[in-house]
């Protein structure tokens, strides 16, 4: 999956590798949903979210990321 993928990876780092991957590239909301577990603190997944609510393809489950 595509965590696994950056497993290895430092907390900040992972955050910072989510924000990247968001920017550049269309994901799925099953993507976004895996991509936030890496956000153990919540100023990290305030962080995340924005660019993650962007780059989702599934409209109608855009929003529930924020949840």
């Amino acid at each position: 999956m595509l965590i696994e993928r950056y497993k290895d990876e430092d907390q900040a780092n992972m955050v910072e590798l989510i924000v990247n991957l968001a920017r550049e590239h269309a994901i799925w909301f099953s993507q976004a949903h895996e991509s936030l577990y890496v956000c153990k603190y919540q100023e990290q997944y305030a962080r995340v979210v924005p660019y993650l609510i962007n780059s989702i393809q599934d409209r109608h489950l855009r929003f529930a990321v924020a949840a």
